[in-house]
């Protein structure tokens, strides 16, 4: 992760950055991002996964963020984002 986050900032301004992560999971990866960007984008098809996320930011104390309980091809054109953070293949 932290690779990625490097490479981004290497071309892009952070402060004025938005990611989208597909598939959030518990929410490890947008801790990192929420960290590092403007805002984040977060969807995640699976409900329980987005109260873990919710639950697990606030925890961190972060607010940079919105979850989306969706399929990501069903909300590509209602997000403002400058890059997808997408592992299709899960971990």
């Amino acid at each position: 992760m932290k690779k990625i986050i490097d490479i981004i900032k290497t071309y892009y301004d952070p402060s004025d950055y938005v990611v989208t992560e597909v598939g959030g999971g518990n929410g490890g990866d947008s801790i990192n991002l929420c960290k590092n960007y403007k805002f984040v984008n977060i969807v995640e098809k699976n409900s329980e996964h987005c109260d873990i996320i919710k639950h697990n930011l606030k925890l961190y104390n972060i607010s940079n963020f919105k979850v989306y309980n969706n399929g990501y091809e069903d909300i590509i054109n209602d997000l403002k984002q400058h890059t997808i953070f997408w592992i299709p293949w899960g971990r």
